[in-house]
């Protein structure tokens, strides 16, 4: 039995996720601000063959509101996110994929409350698989599970 695709709207805001990440990242990397690698991504990077694969052209809304609002907030977040390690017993400092991960999953917690706190943590923690083969989506899961818990 073959499983079904996901829905194109679902597929579209977890691709716009997995590139918030990597802006995200380039961003604390490079010293850049958003709105310089917003249009790189967009022009570049969407749609483009990576590894041979096609991925799925992101939702350009989302990703853009997901990397303005990180780099906008970035120090609150931080903060936020500090005390969630600490609760969860992971006070040592995180590496920057996971913290922009984290970061970006704790921006839509808070900004999106139209979408279920547990929809945005899954999405995150696959994101975390696309990177990631151990156990990292577990402190991904934990982190933003507590987060969403303390916020909502």
């Amino acid at each position: 039995m073959s499983t079904s695709p996901l829905p194109i709207n679902i597929a579209k805001n977890t691709s716009a996720r997995l590139h918030a990440v990597q802006a995200i990242y380039q961003i604390h990397q490079t010293g850049h601000k958003a709105e310089d690698v917003i249009p790189e991504f967009i022009e570049h990077r969407f749609g483009a063959l990576i590894d041979g694969e096609q991925y799925i052209y992101p939702d350009k809304d989302l990703f853009t509101q997901i990397v303005l609002g990180v780099e906008g907030r970035k120090d609150d977040l931080l903060s936020l996110l500090k005390d969630t390690l600490k609760k969860e017993g992971k006070a040592r400092n995180v590496e920057d994929l996971i913290k922009s991960i984290l970061l970006c999953g704790a921006l839509e917690i808070l900004d999106h409350t139209d979408i279920p706190a547990p929809i945005i943590v899954n999405d995150y923690v696959e994101v975390t698989k696309a990177y990631y083969g151990g156990s990292e989506k577990s402190i991904v899961n934990a982190v933003l599970d507590t987060f969403q818990k303390t916020v909502r």
